[in-house]
């Protein structure tokens, strides 16, 4: 857990809570948090992926799962399964690099304020492209996610 960056200095409480019940349904069906899963979500399946991180000068930055993240370091664990992307040509992260353990939380009532104001929005990565490509593959079963070279546990 120690060697994932954030950019984004503040979560929302509400999503931190939902992500802390996700990490419980993990534990309790005994599946390493957060490898791939395929789940019935209100009758409906849905696919779940890991967090997804791109190494930058020794640092694995979070692109997409920051509460998931949050969650696993607030229960302690030491390590969870991620998704490595490596893009052949990356601009650098869209902002200072943050310990997970410096990310504060926006009052319970409220979200958090954008997250990239005063940041490098152009360096942004959508991370709702990410996993929307990964779930493609995952349903065509061919997802370079899912296989053990870029799915990494990170401490």
């Amino acid at each position: 857990m120690n060697e994932i960056a954030t950019v984004i200095p503040m979560a929302s409480s509400r999503r931190a809570r939902d992500a802390e019940q996700l990490l419980r349904l993990y534990l309790a069906e005994a599946v390493a948090p957060y490898a791939p899963v395929q789940i019935d979500v209100r009758g409906e399946l849905s696919i779940l992926i890991s967090p997804i991180v791109e190494p930058y000068r020794g640092e694995l930055v979070l692109l997409d799962g920051m509460h998931r993240c949050l969650a696993a370091l607030r229960e302690g664990l030491d390590s969870i399964t991620v998704a490595v992307a490596r893009p052949e040509h990356a601009p650098p992260p869209a902002g200072p690099r943050l310990a997970l353990g410096e990310v504060l939380y926006s009052p319970p009532a409220e979200d958090p304020p954008p997250v990239f104001d005063g940041r490098g929005y152009a360096n942004y990565r959508p991370g709702a492209l990410f996993v929307a490509a990964a779930v493609e593959l995952l349903t065509q079963g061919s997802c370079p996610f899912a296989t053990r070279k870029d799915q990494s546990r990170v401490r």
